[in-house]
């Protein structure tokens, strides 16, 4: 299972994500978010966990400026969401891995149409309609397996991720419900999530 430790602003939050199991760290190039970091910020933190994936997140923005700011993340592996698909196809045609993400409004019975079809090459996620803090993504409408190579997020926290586990998710995007204050991840909470994760998949 994939799990993506996300609004990363600092290397040691990171580095203690990834020592404790996490596959991918993401960094937030959103202008308005309490989580955005330049993309000389995320290169330090990307590089202080090689040999993991790197996502850095967008959010409506044209394709020649995520192009430009993952190559000063040094990432090829980026998140659009409220994207124009002609745009996320030029970010692919420049060479970068793109996560599309489909949001879900709150209260749906069910999933939105995904195009393209997620895959290996082409992951997406699935998230709460305009990202909305301390609701939770209303796990039953994922069925008994989630949709493949599709990430889940929206108000995962420790206390609550086995229930997610029991819809069999590709993988999960987990941020605020890691965080002591807006960017900064409480390292009990990191701990107790991994435990719980580790638990729940045995």
């Amino acid at each position: 299972m994939k799990i993506k430790v996300c609004g990363i602003t600092v290397p040691e939050d990171a580095v203690l994500a990834v020592k404790l199991g996490a596959t991918h760290i993401g960094c937030v190039l959103v202008e308005d978010s309490p989580r955005r970091v330049q993309p000389e910020q995320a290169r330090e933190i990307f590089r202080a966990t090689p040999r993991i994936a790197h996502v850095a997140v967008f959010h409506s923005v044209p394709a020649e400026a995520v192009i430009a700011a993952a190559r000063i993340a040094g990432t090829r592996q980026v998140q659009l969401h409220a994207y124009d698909e002609l745009e996320a196809r030029k970010c692919e045609e420049a060479g970068l891995k793109v996560c599309r993400v489909f949001d879900v409004p709150s209260g749906s019975n069910m999933l939105p149409h995904m195009m393209p079809a997620p895959s290996r090459q082409q992951p997406a996620m699935l998230d709460l309609a305009g990202g909305a803090s301390g609701l939770t993504f209303p796990w039953e409408i994922l069925g008994s397996e989630a949709p493949p190579y599709t990430f889940i997020s929206g108000g995962v926290r420790p206390e609550n991720v086995c229930a997610l586990l029991t819809h069999n998710p590709y993988g999960i995007d987990i941020s605020e419900g890691l965080e002591l204050t807006p960017g900064r991840k409480d390292p009990d909470r990191l701990s107790l999530f991994f435990d719980t994760l580790e638990r729940g998949l045995a």
